[in-house]
C-alpha cells in the first residue's frame, strides 16, 4: 500500500501508458524510488535487531516517516530526506549495535 501510494505521488506529472492504467515515469524518478524503497528496507532490517520490546515503536516510527512524505514530488526534496533518512538509519544502526 506505501509503495503504491509513493509510486502515485511521483508519477503525478508523468504522462499515460498505453495500457490501461499504466503510468510511466521518468528515469529519474525511478532512480529515486528504488533508492526509497531500499532505505526502507535497510530501516526495517536496522529495526529487527533492535530489543523486542522496542521492535514494534521503531517499526511504526519507521513507516510513519515514509507515510508523511509519500506525496512529495519535488525532486530535490526527496534527495534531502533520502540523505537525512540515511543519517537516521546509521545513526540507529550504531545506537543499537551495542544491544546486538
Amino acid at each position: 500500500e506505501i509503495f503504491n501510494n509513493l509510486e502515485r505521488g511521483w508519477c503525478a506529472k508523468a504522462q499515460q501508458g498505453q495500457g490501461k492504467g499504466q503510468v510511466i515515469m521518468d528515469l529519474k524518478r525511478f532512480i529515486l524510488r528504488g533508492q526509497v524503497l531500499s532505505l526502507y528496507r535497510e530501516a526495517l532490517r536496522t529495526v529487527r535487531v533492535a530489543p523486542a520490546h522496542l521492535r514494534d515503536e521503531l517499526r511504526r516510527q519507521v513507516r510513519g516517516e515514509f507515510v508523511a512524505n509519500e506525496s512529495q514530488a519535488d525532486q530535490v526534496q526527496i534527495r534531502y530526506l533520502l540523505s537525512e533518512g540515511k543519517r537516521k538509519v546509521k545513526e540507529l544502526d550504531e545506537m543499537l549495535c551495542g544491544v546486538r
